[in-house]
């Protein structure tokens, strides 16, 4: 979250380069992404702006993106109230210190902190967290962009000293695999996924879900799985969100009064 470790800041790095007109160092950085995926600069370029754009889609105020979430008048804070932090990390910071500023003090660290000091506490374990001493942090976020995503590697700066240290074996490694691809799960349309996929338009948790519009999310769902749209990230979530409340069940909020 602070060094660039994610895809996602991959894309985050292109789309500085592109904005900033660094048109050698952008053709010289899709060139390393290219060929780790196999593809072509362009294809690789389109790729990562796209999944940038559908990662952000939930920054804007009220949902108005998808027309089938409404969060007006349950007892939560709008999407944007949480993310929209405008300036917080300076005006002139680039989409990817902006970026990794959100994940590291507002989205994901928080989350993945609170997890790990739960499961911790579980278990009767005391954890430690040493990446996260306030001095590393500090330094990562005022190192060049260039240090973290470059070369076609993420936490480079990381990579390089671990080189004078850890054996090519354990620095050069590519099979480790830390997540399942929602890219590679979720296309799969003609198979037992698109079955379950058709079983939560009809599922009565959702139905009963105060925070989705029924009419727009049964199309938004339909549309996806009649290839209409992409938007495997979204997808992916309305899933996980329905096997949650299947598993759970808990009382879900009720609606406030307008």
């Amino acid at each position: 979250e602070w060094l660039g470790g994610y895809g996602l800041h991959t894309m985050a790095r292109l789309y500085d380069l592109l904005t900033s007109r660094q048109w050698h160092s952008l053709y010289t950085e899709l060139g390393y992404v290219a060929a780790l995926s196999r593809g072509r600069r362009l294809w690789c370029l389109a790729g990562h702006l796209r999944a940038l754009a559908s990662r952000h889609r939930l920054l804007r105020a009220g949902g108005r993106t998808y027309d089938w979430l409404d969060l007006q008048g349950l007892p939560v804070r709008p999407v944007a109230a949480q993310l929209g932090r405008a300036r917080e990390h300076g005006p002139d910071s680039s989409a990817l210190t902006r970026l990794l500023y959100d994940e590291t003090r507002h989205t994901n660290l928080p989350c993945v902190l609170l997890h790990q000091d739960r499961n911790a506490m579980a278990h009767g374990v005391e954890s430690r967290v040493p990446y996260l001493d306030h001095r590393i942090v500090e330094l990562s976020f005022r190192l060049p962009a260039a240090y973290k995503v470059g070369g076609g590697q993420r936490k480079r700066i990381l990579r390089d000293i671990g080189r004078t240290y850890l054996p090519p074996l354990v620095t050069e490694r590519r099979d480790k695999k830390a997540i399942v691809s929602t890219t590679q799960w979720m296309p799969l349309r003609q198979t037992p996924i698109a079955a379950a996929l058709r079983e939560m338009l009809h599922s009565p948790t959702m139905r009963q879900a105060p925070w989705l519009r029924r009419g727009p999310f049964e199309r938004f769902v339909t549309g996806y799985l009649n290839a209409q749209h992409h938007d495997t990230l979204a997808i992916w979530r309305l899933y996980t969100t329905w096997r949650w409340l299947e598993r759970f069940q808990p009382r879900l909020p009720a609606r406030e009064s307008q």
